[in-house]
């Protein structure tokens, strides 16, 4: 089995006068001066879609609404070109025949791509290009950029034997994995990503036009001579090096119920804030561990109650929350080092606290609101005007409150 190459390395850069209004240039994000313009026919082809493949391509009309229907493949090029002036999609993995709209994972017959989706709103273009650059010193060169005119998505084609050899089940949880892979180093680079990564996903389709810009824009696309078809095994053995979660397949396949880019800072706590989010702040430095609960599940269970807090609006501002995180990591320390009774260890594990990070963001956001609210404190409210509305309004529903403050 061949492993992908793993010598990633060259300079972030950022270059403002990038034609079609993208940030940087392939050749900065791969650090190689040959890369090749790609056709709709050839990011098909990249990642081992054939004549008898079907896809879900999508497009918004000029009404503004949602247009989806699964084709075969030989005729995005043609559809492409027909709607080039709009906003198409095409879905990463070949899907099912037979079926409405663009399907859902269920419909996806295949793995044939990893892939990472960087929005210049949220890493600089710099910071785009430097976690380019890491994750392919991880798992080798992506074989495809392509620049979405707010963004840079890369492309790792799946070796095609080995993809027909992945079920549904074991393809979703290999894509999530990376998808927190991806998350971890966009954080170490001072950005961060959506931890969104399931197998019906759609992206962009070259040639077409992004009219969300302000200036529409042409989405281009580039061959990476470089890139080529990465190895299931490979991508499991790196992962795992890398220390990134291990997740179940009903955590993979679980649809998404609050995206994380939905979820806000509630303005109104930067100076009330939550007391029932400080009792938990203030437990991370005294609680005992439960009976079998270690270091790692304890760090898991707290970070997911801090994101809880997020999603559920009990946090003020980015600053807030990243000072909780920074007191999490704190208290996490104080365990390695052998509070509340644990056996001491020399360090920290490379990487541990931010892939368990990556790791609760995402499973915050397959929570159910009714979970999210058991893990946070219930129908507690931030002030005492907005507790006795809670109070009231749980009466009238019959539901008793727990934690109110």
């Amino acid at each position: 089995m061949r492993s992908p190459p793993r010598d990633g390395s060259g300079p972030a850069a950022n270059d403002e006068a990038n034609p079609n209004n993208n940030s940087i240039r392939a050749e900065q994000a791969t650090d190689t001066g040959s890369v090749l313009e790609i056709s709709v026919s050839r990011q098909l082809e990249l990642r081992g879609i054939g004549d008898t493949d079907y896809v879900s391509f999508n497009r918004i009309d000029d009404a503004g609404n949602w247009q989806a229907e699964r084709v075969p493949a030989v005729m995005v090029p043609q559809l492409a070109m027909a709607y080039a002036t709009m906003d198409c999609y095409v879905s990463v993995n070949p899907v099912r025949a037979v079926g409405r709209g663009r399907g859902g994972n269920a419909d996806v017959t295949r793995l044939a791509a990893l892939v990472c989706e960087l929005d210049f709103d949220k890493l600089s273009p710099a910071a785009c290009s430097s976690v380019i650059t890491t994750i392919s010193s991880i798992v080798g060169w992506p074989s495809m950029l392509v620049f979405s005119g707010g963004g840079v998505h890369c492309w790792w084609p799946v070796d095609g034997d080995d993809a027909r050899g992945l079920d549904r089940s074991a393809a979703s949880i290999l894509a999530a994995r990376f998808g927190l892979l991806v998350a971890v180093v966009a954080r170490r680079h001072g950005g961060s990503v959506d931890t969104v990564s399931d197998l019906a996903r759609v992206l962009r389709v070259v040639g077409t036009t992004n009219r969300k810009r302000s200036q529409a824009v042409k989405v281009v696309g580039f061959e990476i001579p470089r890139g080529c078809p990465v190895f299931i095994d490979d991508i499991i053995e790196a992962l795992d090096d890398f220390g990134i979660e291990e997740l179940t397949a009903d955590e993979a396949t679980r649809e998404i119920v609050a995206p994380p880019s939905t979820w806000t800072y509630n303005p109104d706590q930067v100076e009330h804030n939550c007391s029932y989010l400080e009792m938990v702040r203030a437990g991370w430095f005294t609680d005992t561990p439960r009976p079998g609960q270690g270091r790692h599940k304890w760090l898991i269970y707290q970070s997911c109650r801090l994101h809880g807090f997020v999603r559920r609006g009990c946090i003020g501002s980015r600053e807030q929350y990243e000072e909780l995180r920074s007191q999490l990591r704190a208290a996490f320390h104080m365990r390695i080092a052998g509070a509340h009774g644990f056996t001491p260890r020399e360090e920290m594990p490379r990487r541990e606290f931010e892939a368990a990070i990556a790791y609760s963001i995402f499973r915050v956001s397959i929570k159910t609101d009714a979970d999210v609210l058991s893990e946070t404190g219930q129908l507690h409210a931030h002030n005492r005007e907005a507790n006795e509305a809670a109070e009231l309004a749980a009466l009238a529903k019959g539901v008793g409150t727990h934690d109110n403050n």
